[in-house]
């Protein structure tokens, strides 16, 4: 028999997909007091989990949360168990840290996943993220990076061998776009940061102004 805590998840989430603009907490299916997604239980534990300012491998990040608790098992749900609407909420979260000041610049260009994991995930979920965030904030939203090399899953690398897994992986594809701006890098999940450092090496590299990485979690 199952819990009541997995059929409260599984009712949620039939609940969202059958009623979007059903008010109901995206991380336990609750519908009592959600406020911004979040019951008051799963609120009072978000508030533990904010993260906040930090660096990584010579650039700026800001994480609206730790990788940790109810909001690990988030975002596992949203990459691996097709829980997309997940990542309207996320955009809302991390636009939500915009408007108190914590990330600034001029476009948001999201991390992108190599053609063959996108095809077989069945989506990005940066830019997932990144196109409703455009639309909260009245950023533009600029796809100026491919990923030109399916490197292997960084889980059991170390940091020096994370570095060098993705090393000259993505190319830019739209120098105008980002010439002189100042970037906020878009992605769901930050490790060690070394995909997103190289991301912003190509993106400096190529004419950008500034590179600020922007993430709804920091592991």
């Amino acid at each position: 028999m199952m819990s009541s805590t997995v059929l409260n998840k599984v009712s949620g989430s039939l609940l969202k997909i059958l009623f979007p603009d059903l008010d109901i907490c995206v991380y336990c299916g609750s519908e009592y007091r959600v406020q911004n997604g979040a019951c008051p239980n799963c609120a009072a534990t978000l508030s533990r989990l904010k993260y906040g300012r930090g660096s990584a491998l010579g650039f700026k990040h800001y994480a609206v949360f730790r990788y940790d608790d109810i909001v690990s098992t988030l975002i596992k749900q949203y990459k691996y168990d097709n829980r997309r609407y997940i990542s309207e909420y996320i955009a809302e979260e991390m636009n939500r840290a915009m408007e108190n000041g914590a990330v600034k610049g001029d476009i948001l260009v999201h991390i992108p996943l190599h053609e063959r994991k996108k095809r077989k995930r069945g989506f990005c979920q940066a830019e997932r993220i990144a196109s409703p965030l455009a639309e909260h904030s009245g950023l533009p939203h600029v796809s100026a990076l491919k990923r030109v090399r399916d490197t292997k899953t960084q889980t059991r690398l170390t940091e020096k061998q994370r570095i060098q897994n993705v090393k000259d992986a993505f190319t830019v594809v739209d120098e105008v776009g980002i010439a002189g701006k100042d970037i906020i890098l878009v992605d769901d999940v930050l490790t060690t940061g070394a995909t997103a450092a190289e991301c912003a090496r190509i993106l400096k590299k190529n004419g950008a102004g500034s590179v600020v990485i922007f993430i709804f979690a920091k592991t």
